[in-house]
């Protein structure tokens, strides 16, 4: 006997996320603009419907324009990644900028990853900064890295040695690793291998494969 699964095969959770998305789409469509930033995120990830970036970013820029700091980010971040339209650095530039005059920090933090593409490391620094201290954990490696090399600020061990320590305690492993490093070389801090191992180590359970190699050439 073939059991029939017409007209689709979807699991309970495939209902649940069908129903999600047809409340969602109702709400959108009278103009609720948290539903319409909630229908692109249902675009975009497939949930209860098909994917479709083009609709899903439709959504988007309606929930932007009125208002949606959450909307301008995901719009900066499609288009200086490329998701579905062109890479256009400066339009993300633009979207991330007005979610950043609206407090979002992760905005903060990739407006100041465009900066540092363009060397221009001073309102680099400035962005990780501000992000960093609004609790950005990519934010907070990259200032430590600014500091470290003093790209935008002057070169501060310490500081560097803080916000690499600030990150891995968030789980950043490449943090975790460049502490490893700092403590292995002495680099602004007193040198401790032991110290230098254990972080390598962390990373390693975290999943980062550099870290194998490190501690099998740790002498």
């Amino acid at each position: 006997m073939i059991l029939s699964l017409h007209p689709s095969a979807l699991t309970l959770l495939d209902m649940q996320d069908v129903h999600y998305f047809q409340h969602i789409l109702e709400l959108a469509c009278t103009g609720n603009i948290s539903a319409m930033y909630k229908a692109g995120v249902c675009y975009e990830r497939a949930i209860g419907v098909d994917q479709d970036l083009d609709v899903a970013r439709c959504w988007f820029l309606r929930a932007a324009e009125a208002g949606n700091v959450d909307a301008m980010y995901t719009l900066g971040a499609h288009f200086e990644r490329g998701i579905g339209i062109p890479t256009d650095l400066d339009s993300a530039k633009l979207w991330y900028e007005r979610a950043v005059a609206e407090g979002h920090p992760d905005a903060m933090c990739s407006l100041a990853g465009l900066y540092f593409m363009r060397k221009e490391y001073d309102e680099a620094f400035h962005w990780y900064h501000r992000a960093a201290h609004r609790g950005v954990q990519m934010a907070m490696h990259n200032l430590a890295v600014l500091y470290e090399k003093g790209f935008g600020v002057d070169r501060d061990w310490h500081q560097a040695w803080y916000w690499y320590l600030k990150a891995a305690s968030g789980g950043d492993t490449s943090a975790m690793i460049n502490l490893g490093i700092m403590y292995e070389n002495g680099r602004g801090i007193e040198q401790d291998r032991q110290q230098a191992r254990s972080w390598y180590q962390k990373a390693l359970v975290g999943g980062d494969e550099r870290a194998r190699k490190i501690l099998q050439d740790f002498a």
